[in-house]
């Protein structure tokens, strides 16, 4: 999954920071310069788990790359470097409580209530 990293925070983040686009390349791990170079024009997006690693990187919070609002469950997510399918399967995983619906019980057992 990749994470909608706003192009111009990253290039100011990493500016501000005195980094090389080559420099944040090799503190991440990544391919060389170009692959910064396309995150901050807009033509690539890193990695959602990369998120958290490129804000450390930086010095700045994770939501402060991702730019535009995101809705809360995804910028958590995302924040924390996690794929949708990583946070499903942390979700299911046993011990982890789970959300839903549960019927009631007694004289109105058809009542349906939330059990987050």
């Amino acid at each position: 999954m990749r994470a909608q990293v706003d192009a111009a925070a990253l290039r100011r983040a990493r500016t501000e920071r005195g980094l090389t686009q080559a420099e944040l390349a090799n503190i991440l791990g990544v391919a060389g310069g170009e692959r910064v170079s396309a995150w901050e024009r807009g033509v690539n997006q890193p990695d959602v788990r990369l998120v958290p690693v490129l804000a450390s990187a930086l010095g700045v919070e994770p939501a402060a790359l991702l730019g535009r609002p995101q809705s809360a469950l995804r910028e958590l997510r995302w924040t924390a470097g996690l794929t949708a399918r990583e946070l499903g399967a942390h979700c299911t995983s046993p011990g982890t409580p789970t959300c839903g619906t549960s019927r009631g019980s007694g004289a109105d057992s058809s009542e349906r209530r939330n059990t987050c």
